[in-house]
């Protein structure tokens, strides 16, 4: 279905109706901190960051999610025998 498009002249004032437009879906919140890298782990970062195809901070934040979730589950798992010790 294609749309026929009005060309306008520049500076002429224009109004659009957005009162059937849909609520566009913002990205995920995220909060922005500093933190202080040492130059080479950083220039590692980005170099492999590059390789991938990815933004950097994306490619630290995947990395940093990764992490916690392996210590997390490390965490359950030293829980989980502690509570097997108590019980036994």
């Amino acid at each position: 279905m294609r749309k026929s498009i009005e060309f306008i002249e520049e500076g002429e004032e224009v109004e659009i109706d957005f009162s059937g437009a849909r609520k566009a879906r913002g990205k995920r919140q995220a909060q922005q901190i500093s933190i202080r890298i040492s130059p080479s782990v950083l220039n590692g970062v980005k170099n492999r960051a590059r390789k991938l195809g990815v933004p950097y901070q994306t490619l630290m934040q995947i990395w940093l999610a990764e992490r916690l979730e392996v210590e997390e589950d490390r965490a359950r798992a030293l829980t989980d025998t502690e509570q097997k010790k108590e019980t036994a």
